[in-house]
């Protein structure tokens, strides 16, 4: 599993490759207005997965059976390099050390808005689609996911 960060050049060398490549365009994100940002959320959350609760149901169903190995922090528009929101990430953290950075976001959907309809289809990455698979398909991969990040394997310390 890998975590995603996002991380800031060092400023010295940043300064010092000015110099020497050109510079490009900064990315700049057409920011989704809040009430269309509302209405992505609840197609994501409106999904129904293979048990047949759907993915807000299961993503609750997980963080009360395990509130101290599970949060969701965040469903939250992913940008494409065009700056335009094409999706949406699920972004959670793994055990009770919940500081910014440790989240994990590997699990995507794609946004297609067609009229006033709102489509919400999930990416084909193993993240997505355990949790597609429901509340008892999520509960294993949290449990799994804090006993192999979270667990020292020989000193049985919490790390996470």
């Amino acid at each position: 599993m890998h975590r995603l960060r996002a991380t800031v050049p060092g400023t010295v060398i940043g300064i010092a490759l000015a110099f020497c490549w050109p510079v490009r365009a900064e990315f700049k994100a057409n920011i989704l207005p809040k009430a269309d940002e509302a209405k992505w959320v609840a197609a994501v959350k409106a999904l129904k997965t293979r048990d047949g609760s759907t993915l807000g149901e299961t993503l609750a169903f997980v963080a009360k059976m395990r509130p101290t190995e599970f949060k969701v922090k965040e469903i939250s528009p992913g940008y494409g390099q065009d700056g335009n929101a094409h999706g949406m990430n699920v972004c959670y953290w793994i055990g009770e050390k919940r500081l910014k950075g440790d989240e994990y976001c590997n699990t995507g959907f794609r946004i297609k808005v067609d009229g006033a309809a709102i489509v919400a289809t999930p990416d084909d990455d193993d993240g997505t689609n355990t949790l597609m698979g429901g509340r008892d398909s999520w509960l294993r991969y949290v449990d799994d996911s804090y006993k192999s990040d979270c667990i020292d394997p020989d000193t049985r310390r919490k790390m996470c």
